[in-house]
């Protein structure tokens, strides 16, 4: 009988062990941040890695100890973003997977969807989210990116233009979100030239651009072609204002460019002064990109955490019911659609840096 009791003894105590043991696992929150750390887009990567390590450092211990970050580089490249998402979802504990633009997004979403794993893609297009239950988008759409565009071009009477575009998924729903609203505003697009990702030598191009004589060129331009195009515009004496969307705010694009680019116009995110503050203390740079999309997700899973909203239905519901959330770039909220209704702003490059507009 004694035996027999000491056995019984035994097995409670480690069936309260494994109990203990599975409610500190479901106590953690599990992220995986798909993101583009080499390649055109490392730039935009490394702001989002960035951003997001900059929120994750304010955590208290405890929180600390609950969350779990990790990063896998896809080089802005579709095939990569779905290896990536199996290897972050492999052990079966990721919470939520974040991802960088519409190329990881558009094969991706509808895979953790029917895994009811919740997601956040960090693009303009909207289509990539729309009637999902688990999917979320963080990001200046494309809308409010081509209107933003338009305020300008009616304050300066200008009332055609040719569009140059890199031929990928964020950027052609750009153009496209572009020749729609030049449609209500009576806008007459001359010419719409698109080109494959990788080395493109445009200047055929841009002498055909030149003869048609635009008032203004619309750059929907990646990482990766910004430069070339504007150095090359800058080599043909080509002198014609040019518009840009957020892909075009590209530390390295900047750089590469020299020159070149000054006087470009482009969309960008409107980072809080406080925010701009303490990164550019902590990493020696100003945020650009990604920055603040990475710094807020990280402060968001903080409050999921702080209210115990961390499995995945509970987590989704949770993402979901935002609003009236201040972060990097403001007060916002999510709206009917999915996405997260970020505001935007406009910034131009002077002497080789960008500055608000």
């Amino acid at each position: 009988m004694k035996v027999n009791k000491i056995f019984k003894n035994l097995i409670f105590t480690i069936f309260l062990f494994f109990v203990s043991y599975n409610i500190t696992l479901c106590d953690e929150l599990n992220v995986g941040i798909v993101l583009p750390l080499s390649g055109p887009g490392a730039t935009w990567g490394k702001h989002l890695q960035n951003g997001a390590l900059l929120a994750y450092e304010t955590l208290p211990d405890n929180l600390k100890n609950k969350l779990n970050i990790k990063f896998e580089d896809d080089q802005l490249k579709s095939s990569l973003s779905i290896s990536a998402f199996r290897k972050l979802t492999s052990s079966k504990d990721t919470d939520l997977i974040v991802l960088f633009g519409g190329h990881a997004g558009a094969p991706v979403v509808p895979i953790a969807e029917k895994l009811k794993i919740p997601s956040i893609t960090i693009t303009a297009k909207r289509e990539i989210v729309l009637n999902k239950k688990y999917a979320m988008r963080h990001w200046i759409d494309s809308e409010t990116q081509v209107k933003t565009v338009f305020e300008k071009l009616r304050e300066r009477k200008i009332k055609n233009s040719a569009v140059v575009l890199t031929s990928h998924d964020a950027t052609v729903d750009l153009a496209d979100e572009f020749e729609v609203q030049a449609k209500k505003e009576n806008f007459e697009i001359l010419v719409r030239e698109e080109f494959a990702t990788g080395p493109q030598d445009f200047r055929a191009h841009i002498l055909k651009i030149k003869t048609l004589n635009p008032e203004a060129i619309i750059v929907g331009l990646l990482p990766g072609h910004v430069a070339t195009f504007f150095k090359q515009l800058d080599e043909l004496k080509v002198r014609i204002p040019c518009f840009a969307f957020t892909p075009a705010g590209d530390s390295s694009e900047l750089k590469a460019a020299g020159s070149s680019m000054n006087g470009l116009i482009f969309v960008a995110p409107n980072f809080e002064s406080s925010f701009v503050k303490d990164y550019e203390e902590k990493y020696g740079v100003e945020p650009e990109g990604a920055a603040g999309s990475g710094f807020d997700i990280i402060v968001i899973l903080k409050s999921a955490l702080e209210k115990n909203k961390i499995d995945r239905e509970s987590l989704n519901s949770y993402l979901h019911s935002i609003h009236d959330f201040q972060g990097s770039m403001g007060s916002y909220g999510i709206g009917a659609y999915n996405d997260f209704m970020l505001p935007a702003k406009l910034m131009v490059v002077r002497e080789g840096r960008f500055e608000d507009l």
